[in-house]
């Protein structure tokens, strides 16, 4: 597995808590767009909201839980599958693991 140079680790430690926060507030609106309907079926409406959360925590675990340096450039993948970060973000890392996650994300 590709080790993440020095400079890149620390762009990964500075988005990690931005992205968590971005991740966080797509969830609060998948929310309320779920909860917006004022003539829903509230038990339905809860079913729903609860599998969102289910679902969305296990996501937020794959993205965020075990912030570590030899996990840094799958990290960066799973925020990039996911949509999370910015074509900005994206290029604050080098050539080489910019090519990498591109590679892997086109597979």
């Amino acid at each position: 597995m590709h080790t993440i140079p020095e400079r890149d680790w620390k762009v990964v430690k500075k988005l990690h808590p931005i992205l968590l926060q971005r991740y966080c507030q797509q969830v609060f609106q998948d929310v309320h767009a779920l909860t917006e309907d004022d003539e829903c079926d509230y038990h339905e409406a809860y079913q729903e909201l609860y599998d969102l959360v289910h679902d969305r925590n296990k996501a937020m675990r794959e993205l965020f839980d075990g912030l570590t340096r030899s996990k840094a450039t799958l990290m960066v993948l799973a925020w990039k599958n996911y949509g999370l970060i910015t074509d900005d973000e994206f290029e604050m890392f080098n050539e080489e693991t910019q090519a990498l996650v591109v590679h892997i994300h086109q597979l």
